[in-house]
């Protein structure tokens, strides 16, 4: 799964491949950060997910 994010603080925004193990992805400030795995996703700050999949999280209502 590949999860496009942005930080909630600076507005970096970043990508998360759950195919590379024990990648933890950092925002510019380094307020958050994302470790995608294939079995869990380990969160730090204030993540705000875009997309999963290039799927626009915003189009899909039952995600809300």
């Amino acid at each position: 799964m590949i999860l496009k994010w942005k930080c909630g603080y600076c507005l970096d925004v970043n990508e998360s491949d759950s195919t590379k193990h024990h990648d933890r992805n950092v925002c510019k400030c380094k307020k958050s950060a994302v470790d995608l795995e294939d079995s869990y996703m380990w969160i730090d700050g204030k993540v705000i997910e875009i997309s999963r999949n290039g799927i626009n999280v915003e189009d899909c209502n039952f995600l809300n």
